[in-house]
């Protein structure tokens, strides 16, 4: 993910998860990143990867073993449209018993990910003056 824009794919279970993802990136890496949710990404998001060429995205796939079959489909060719046009494809499954602690292991893992991501840039993953600043303009 380092040097990229990560966008992060979530459906059913891991979706909820991959928004925190997205949002964990963005205030504590301070990264652009988005969020999409499987299968409505591949009715148009899926078009946009053409572009992947260009070297600046990595997709990170959040999956879960209780996923409909038709999604983890979804998932496995989605990520090969992604890499196939030149992009990171990253398939990240959760771990854990029961729902629930694949959930809290997956938004584990994404708050590391994002701390890990601030480290390499060499900023503080604390402050949100962007956050702070819109909302002070804000009243």
């Amino acid at each position: 993910l380092e040097g990229r824009v990560p966008v992060f794919y979530g459906a059913e279970l891991t979706a909820p998860v991959a928004r925190r993802w997205k949002t964990q990136v963005n205030e504590n890496a301070k990264l652009p990143a988005f969020f999409l949710e499987l299968p409505e990404a591949d009715h148009n998001d899926v078009c946009g990867w053409e572009a992947a060429a260009e070297g600046a995205f990595a997709a990170v796939f959040l999956e879960d073993r209780d996923d409909h079959p038709r999604v983890g489909e979804r998932f496995g060719l989605t990520a090969e449209i992604v890499a196939a046009a030149g992009a990171p494809a990253l398939r990240v499954e959760t771990a854990g018993e029961t729902a629930t602690a694949r959930l809290l292991w997956a938004t584990m893992l994404g708050d590391l990910v994002s701390l890990e991501l601030a480290g390499r840039r060499g900023v503080d993953p604390l402050p949100v003056v962007a956050i702070e600043r819109l909302k002070a303009a804000l009243g």
